[in-house]
């Protein structure tokens, strides 16, 4: 059962690519870690992802970049890269994706 009243709506999940991971890890560390591996964070974020998807929600995958997410951060006003910071970029970066099908 959907608990989106009027339709789907579209969640951004951010997601990592293998090679990128351990660079973003890094690049969180201060503030709020990722798990160790990448299959420890992988198997966490299939569950999110499977978890949206029944509460009736369209998931995008938005993949961060480390090169170019500091930027981005910089670019929209947000000093800490944190949970915060990659929730609202997952968001933006769907909303743009949604907007282009």
């Amino acid at each position: 059962m959907s608990m989106f009243s009027e339709g789907p709506v579209t969640v951004g999940i951010c997601w990592y690519h293998p090679e990128d991971y351990q660079e973003c890890r890094k690049l969180f560390a201060a503030t709020d870690p990722l798990q160790d591996t990448y299959a420890e964070w992988l198997k966490q974020a299939e569950i999110i992802e499977l978890q949206t998807k029944a509460q009736g929600a369209i998931v995008v995958r938005t993949f961060v970049d480390p090169k170019t997410f500091p930027k981005w951060c910089k670019k929209h006003g947000i000093k800490k890269m944190d949970s915060g910071a990659r929730s609202e970029y997952s968001q933006v970066k769907a909303r743009e994706m949604s907007q282009e099908n």
